[in-house]
């Protein structure tokens, strides 16, 4: 899980535990609410990118643990974010 290990030691320490009993309990009643989370939430957990005061920022998991692909998506931000916006469009 790349949220446990981009947390505060503190925090990544402690969420595992807290976080694995009280989640079993709720996790067999709200299946249908997980489900629409993860198909939302998960991209930008592993891919994210953020254009910030004119620079580029990578911070998805996903890329920053390759630089090969934190250097390709900096360099061809433009096009990946017109195929983005494409997609999305087609999408509704």
């Amino acid at each position: 899980m790349h949220l446990n290990e981009l947390a505060p030691p503190a925090v990544g320490a402690v969420f595992p535990g807290v976080a694995y009993q009280p989640g079993n309990l709720l996790a067999s009643r709200n299946s249908v609410f997980q489900t629409g989370i993860a198909a939302h939430f998960w991209f930008p957990v592993e891919f994210g990118v953020i254009h910030e005061r004119g620079a580029i920022k990578v911070y998805g998991s996903g890329l920053v643990s390759s630089h090969g692909e934190c250097t390709h998506v900096v360099e061809s931000f433009d096009q990946i974010y017109e195929a983005a916006k494409e997609a999305e469009s087609r999408l509704g």
